[in-house]
């Protein structure tokens, strides 16, 4: 199987900055997926994370979001690359991969984070890949893939 490309745009506080899942090889493979959210607000809703605009972005405010895309069909991750908006960051995240959208495998995970980039190699294999804010620096999470 080979590697494939997820891109993501995330925003805190709404503030964008960029994470880039790669597969090594196909960009973009996120674009108008269906996403299923924890949360969302009313003109920042989960769909505008996979819509390819990076002005617009899901919103969800407190702690434990999270946002997972279907791809369509199992791809295996290789790859991602974040970066934060100044100080709108997750502190504690993770990414995750599943095959079924119930049990996840966590393929990345960061605690304690002040970093405005962060560029991972991961392995993971799933249909869908769900990047999980345990803790925020600020009042609003928010992802945009695209």
């Amino acid at each position: 199987m080979s590697c494939k490309t997820l891109y993501v745009v995330v925003f805190i506080v709404l503030l964008p900055f960029f994470v880039k899942a790669q597969t090594c090889g196909i960009n973009n493979i996120a674009l108008g997926k269906p996403v299923t959210v924890s949360a969302e607000q009313q003109y920042h809703v989960g769909a505008d994370a996979v819509d390819g605009n990076v002005s617009s972005g899901w919103f969800a405010p407190g702690d434990n979001n999270y946002i997972y895309v279907d791809l369509g069909q199992s791809y295996n991750i290789c790859k991602i690359k974040i970066i934060w908006q100044t100080d709108g960051r997750g502190k504690d995240y993770k990414a995750q991969v599943s095959t079924d959208a119930t049990n996840w495998t966590d393929i990345f995970s960061r605690t304690n984070n002040n970093a405005s980039t962060d560029s991972f190699a991961v392995n993971g294999n799933g249909r869908y890949v769900r990047i999980l804010i345990a803790t925020r620096v600020n009042n609003w999470a928010s992802i945009e893939m695209s």
